[in-house]
C-alpha cells in the first residue's frame, strides 16, 4: 500500500469514526456545562490549581446551571450547586446516588473499615443500623449530660489559660466523644493521648474525602511511586494516618478492657450498650469497634471547626455577641450557667449557631457520592460511575435562599416578634442528604449549642492587642484542604 493510499484510508476511517460518534450521540442528552476540557487528561489542570467550593460556585454562576461537569482523566465529576438539584438527586433518587462512594484510592485504602466511606451492602447496613438503634436521637440523655460536664470543664480551663484556645476546644470535643462512645469520664480524658490520635485521623479523614486532594485518586499507577520521590508525599501522609487510625481504634478498646480489669467503672455508653446487646463474639466486637471509630472521627471535627469560627466572628462582630449576652442575662440571669432546658428560650443563641454553620459550613462540598447508573437531570446526562459532589457552600451562599449571603448576620433567623424563624433554610443541609445524612447530627448541634451559650454567658470575646496596645485585626482567612500530589 502506497503512502497516499494509507493516508486516504486513515482519513476515511477518521470521517467514519466522527460520523458514527455523532450519529450515536445525537439522540443522547448532553453532559452538563463546565470548563473546557483537554484531550486525554480532561480538566486535571484544575486539580493541580487546587479547586474548591469557591471555584465550583464561580462555575455555577458562569454557566448558569444547577449542575456542572468536569472530566478528570476520563472520570466524570458532577457538582450539584443548588438545594433543588441536591434534593432531587440525593434524596429522591436514592437507588442511584446513595448506593456507593467513589473509588478513590486514598479514601478506600484508609477508611474502608468505616461505614461513612463504604458502598451500600451488608456491612454498611450493619454499622449504620447499629449506630441508629443504639444511639437514639430521641434520647438526649445519652449525650447531653456529658456535653454539659465537658463544657463546664472547658470554661474553667479557658479561664486559667486562654492562650491555648485551639487545644482546649479540641480536648473538649474529644472528651465528649470519648465519654459518649466509650464511657470514659470527661474530666479524666481531657489530656488523653487518644485525642491526639483523633486529631491526626480527622485531618486525614477530611482531606481524603475531598475529590481532587490527591492525584493518585484519578491516576492509580501513582501508588507505585516510592515515597521518597518528589511529589509523592501522599505516600508518607497515608502511612502516618494509617498508624494513628490503628492506634485510635485498638487503643480505645484496650483502654476500656484495662478499666474493666482494674475494677474501675465506666459510664453507660455506646460501646457498652452494644456489647450487652450483641455479646462478645469477635465478629460483633469488630463491628462495634469500627462503628464507634466512625462516630469518633466524624463527631470531633464538626464541633472543633464550628467553635473556632464562633470565636472568630464574635471578635469580628461584637454587636451580635452583645445581643446574645443580653438574651442570656434576661433568660438565665447571673446566678447559674445555661443548660439544655433553656434552649427554646434562647432563640438568638440558636440563630448564632445556625448562622455560623451556614456562613462557614464544616464540609463545604459534603461527602462525595457515586452514580450507580446513567441518569438525566434538567435535560443533562449524568454518566454511570460519575463522582457527585453537593456544593453545600453554594447552597448556603445563594441569593435565592439568603439575602446578602456572604455577610455574617444571625438576625436573618429572627422574626420581627423575636422568635426563631423556622422558614429560613436549615443548617442541617450541611450534614448531608437522604440515606447518607449524618446520623449523629443531633449530638453535634447540641454540643455546639451548649458550648456557645455557656461561653457567651461567662466571657467577653474581644480582639487581641500587641505589645504596644494596638488592636490586632483577625485576617478572616481560612486554610482549606490542600492538594497532596
Amino acid at each position: 500500500m502506497s503512502s497516499f493510499e494509507f493516508l486516504a484510508l486513515c482519513w476515511s476511517a477518521s470521517l467514519i469514526a466522527v460520523y458514527l460518534f455523532r450519529h450515536y450521540n445525537k439522540n443522547q442528552n448532553p453532559l452538563p456545562p463546565g470548563p473546557w476540557s483537554l484531550p486525554w487528561i480532561g480538566n486535571i489542570r484544575y486539580l493541580i490549581s487546587r479547586p474548591d467550593w469557591i471555584t465550583y460556585t464561580v462555575w455555577y454562576r458562569k454557566y448558569e446551571s444547577d449542575i456542572v461537569h468536569l472530566n478528570v482523566a476520563g472520570n466524570s465529576l458532577i457538582i450539584l450547586n443548588t438545594l433543588e438539584a441536591a434534593t432531587e438527586l440525593l434524596e429522591r433518587r436514592p437507588g442511584i446516588y446513595s448506593i456507593d462512594r467513589p473509588k478513590l484510592r486514598m479514601l478506600n485504602d484508609l477508611w474502608k473499615w468505616s461505614f461513612i466511606s463504604m458502598p451500600y451492602g451488608a456491612e454498611w447496613k450493619a454499622q449504620r443500623n447499629l449506630f441508629i438503634n443504639m444511639f437514639n436521637a430521641n434520647n438526649p440523655d445519652q449525650h447531653e449530660p456529658r456535653e454539659l460536664k465537658s463544657t463546664r470543664l472547658f470554661l474553667l480551663r479557658l479561664h486559667r489559660s486562654s492562650e491555648n484556645l485551639d487545644q482546649l476546644i479540641l480536648k473538649m470535643a474529644g472528651s465528649i466523644i470519648l465519654s459518649v462512645v466509650y464511657g470514659f469520664d470527661v474530666s479524666a480524658v481531657q489530656d488523653s493521648v487518644h485525642i491526639d490520635h483523633a486529631e491526626q485521623v480527622a485531618e486525614g479523614f477530611v482531606q481524603t474525602f475531598l475529590p481532587g486532594s490527591f492525584l493518585v485518586d484519578y491516576i492509580p499507577w501513582l501508588r507505585y511511586v516510592p515515597s521518597w520521590v518528589p511529589g509523592a508525599s501522599f505516600q508518607r501522609r497515608a502511612q502516618v494516618w494509617k498508624e494513628h487510625t490503628q492506634k485510635l481504634l485498638n487503643g480505645l478498646c484496650e483502654a476500656m478492657k484495662n478499666y474493666t480489669v482494674s475494677g474501675m467503672s465506666l459510664e453507660s455508653c455506646f460501646v457498652s450498650r452494644c456489647l450487652r446487646k450483641l455479646g462478645s463474639d469477635p465478629n460483633e466486637e469488630q463491628l462495634i469497634k469500627h462503628t464507634a471509630g466512625s462516630m469518633y472521627i466524624a463527631g470531633t471535627d464538626t464541633t472543633v471547626t464550628t467553635l473556632r469560627t464562633f470565636f472568630l466572628v464574635m471578635m469580628k462582630y461584637p454587636e451580635y455577641q452583645i445581643k446574645a449576652q443580653r438574651e442570656l442575662d434576661h433568660v438565665v440571669g447571673s446566678d447559674r450557667l445555661p443548660n439544655f432546658g433553656d434552649r427554646d428560650s434562647l432563640p438568638y443563641v440558636q440563630a448564632i449557631v445556625y448562622e455560623i454553620i451556614r456562613w462557614q459550613p464544616v464540609a463545604p462540598t459534603g461527602l462525595p457520592r457515586l452514580s450507580s447508573k446513567e441518569d438525566v437531570y434538567n435535560g443533562y446526562r449524568i454518566s454511570e460511575g460519575s463522582i457527585v459532589i453537593a456544593n453545600i457552600w453554594a447552597m448556603m451562599h445563594d441569593e435565592k435562599n439568603f439575602v446578602d449571603p456572604y455577610t455574617f448576620c444571625p438576625d436573618r433567623y429572627i422574626r420581627a416578634d423575636g422568635h426563631f424563624n423556622d422558614d429560613v433554610l436549615k443548617s442541617t443541609v450541611g450534614f448531608g442528604f437522604g440515606r447518607r445524612i449524618c446520623p449523629g447530627r443531633h449530638m453535634a448541634l447540641s454540643a455546639i449549642w451548649i458550648a456557645i451559650a455557656s461561653i457567651l454567658s461567662v466571657f467577653d470575646i474581644s480582639k487581641a492587642v500587641d505589645g504596644n496596645g494596638k488592636i490586632i485585626e483577625p485576617s478572616m482567612e481560612y486554610i482549606t484542604t490542600s492538594l497532596q500530589k
